[in-house]
């Protein structure tokens, strides 16, 4: 059986207490727990840690480190042959790391991701994530860094996640560049957690996320040259919803930040993964 580091990536956010806890429960616990945190907050930081010792994690820090840059440091730090990915806004069910690691441990794929059970009482946000999971069955680069499994020698190869993008999509970015190698993914169904999306509670808060996110992903595609690719997909759109006015506008706005913020970043110095 293969060894199994979780890796919980937070900044700030009191959630992960729920998170550690949901994890605790499992019938298969992981081998080691690794916080990646950006906190800033010295006072959070001492809260952390009492967290992270009631549940046996450790914790790597650096102070506002982004999502990709503190992914990378939590590379190297765990030393497990799995690495599974949980976000703070996640909290899984009992069953759940053993059914999300099984096809990367029987050698079925090199990574694996599962869908979520949104709680929020906007219909857009719960539609949003039924859009996102119909496309990640037909695209397994489409899953998400939370809740996902990936076995140690993929980040090996690609040396972990581009750190330009620090806004997200990195994600997205390192599954194509995983794809690319040679590497499948797939999507278990039975691998689902609950995700929190009660802070998105009003259509600004939405339009503002998704405008990071459109940022983030735009990144991904034209670092990978994959763009074109990604605007002639026919994504699943399930039923409508007003909003979807406002997405092309969004999406248009997004894409010359996406290439501004890529020539202003440049190269990245992304750290060496051991295999």
């Amino acid at each position: 059986m293969s060894e199994v580091s979780l890796v919980l990536t937070q900044y700030e956010d009191p959630r992960i207490r729920s998170t550690l806890a949901s994890v605790s429960e499992q019938d298969r616990p992981p081998a080691e727990i690794v916080i990646a945190d950006g906190s800033r907050d010295p006072q959070f930081r001492e809260k952390l840690a009492g967290w992270a010792d009631e549940h046996g994690a450790r914790t790597v820090h650096e102070a506002g480190a982004s999502v990709a840059r503190a992914r990378n440091l939590a590379l190297q730090a765990a030393e497990g042959d799995i690495l599974a990915f949980l976000d703070t806004d996640q909290r899984a069910p009992e069953g759940w790391l053993s059914a999300l690691v099984a096809p990367v441990e029987a050698g079925e794929a090199d990574w694996a991701g599962g869908p979520t059970r949104p709680e929020t009482e906007l219909d857009l946000m719960a539609l949003k994530e039924r859009r996102l999971y119909a496309a990640a069955r037909e695209d397994p680069t489409r899953i998400p860094m939370g809740n996902s499994a990936w076995h140690r020698r993929v980040f090996a190869d690609v040396d972990g996640f581009d750190e330009r993008l620090a806004m997200g999509g990195e994600d997205w970015d390192l599954a194509l560049r995983a794809a690319r190698a040679g590497f499948e993914g797939t999507l278990v169904e039975e691998a689902w957690v609950h995700h929190d999306l009660t802070r998105l509670d009003t259509y600004r808060a939405v339009a503002g996320k998704q405008f990071d996110y459109n940022v983030g992903g735009a990144m991904a595609y034209l670092s990978n040259r994959r763009l074109a690719d990604r605007l002639s997909q026919d994504i699943p759109q399930l039923e409508r919803h007003w909003f979807d006015l406002v997405e092309p506008v969004l999406k248009a706005a997004a894409l010359p930040v996406a290439a501004w913020r890529l020539w202003r970043a440049g190269g990245a110095d992304v750290p060496a993964i051991e295999a």
